[in-house]
């Protein structure tokens, strides 16, 4: 009898927890694992223009994935290789980028929160803004970009930034750098922000110059942080 009390409260305890978990579970169903299998569904079948309208399944098992994966212009492994480009260029420099300017935004000087605040807007604003915004810069014919070029002497021509290949691989990571490094700027200023002084007091008593102080003080001391925007920089390209 006197396990029933105690029973009840872990059962309240752990009906609570599901209660708390339950929407977030509900919207993961819905907006991820339904897409999913909905799409792994439509992959093993040959669907066409009336799938949608009138709903037959042809079975064709994996005979989609063995012309994708045969295919001899190499659309897939040139996808792979843009996708890998993509991820790499924009997660390297987003976080170097990013990193940098937490070390600069994290000192004490008079402007330091206005500064982080301004580069926040960038963050803020939505990304179909932002989107056609740098689509506005980057344009050929009448693109601020180009015009700022071909004023200073530097080109003789417009630029197609978002026709050529490379250039729009380019033009496509300086966007979403734009988007993504102020909120990466935001953690590891955070995580600079609670690094206790004493351990860089104590390393420049021993001696330990600027680079040394941050190698070997700094970086360690916001390696949960770092994960983190690893983590939220991978999961965060668009």
């Amino acid at each position: 009898m006197q396990n029933t009390p105690r029973a009840k409260a872990r059962l309240g305890e752990r009906l609570g927890a599901y209660a708390y978990i339950a929407p977030a579970t509900l919207f993961m169903l819905v907006f991820l694992v339904y897409p999913m299998v909905s799409n792994l569904i439509l992959s093993l079948n040959d669907v066409g223009l009336t799938f949608f309208s009138h709903k037959e399944y042809n079975w064709v098992g994996l005979d989609n994935y063995v012309k994708l994966f045969t295919a001899a212009d190499g659309q897939l492994v040139n996808a792979i290789k843009n996708t890998l480009v993509f991820t790499a260029f924009t997660v390297v420099f987003q976080i170097l980028i990013s990193f940098a300017l937490s070390l600069v935004f994290s000192q004490p000087f008079q402007i330091a929160k206005v500064s982080r605040d301004v580069i926040l807007i960038a963050y803020i604003l939505p990304v179909t803004v932002t989107t056609l915004l740098f689509k506005f810069i980057f344009m050929t014919d009448g693109g601020i970009l180009n015009y700022l070029l071909q004023l200073w002497g530097l080109v003789d021509k417009p630029v197609p930034w978002l026709i050529q290949g490379n250039t729009a691989m380019a033009s496509i990571i300086v966007t979403n750098l734009w988007i993504n490094i102020p909120f990466s700027m935001l953690m590891f200023t955070s995580g600079l922000i609670t690094l206790d002084p004493a351990y860089l007091e104590a390393a420049m008593i021993d001696g330990a110059g600027y680079w040394k102080r941050l190698v070997y003080v700094v970086i360690p001391s916001i390696s949960e942080t770092s994960k983190i925007v690893v983590t939220l920089a991978v999961f965060s390209l668009r």
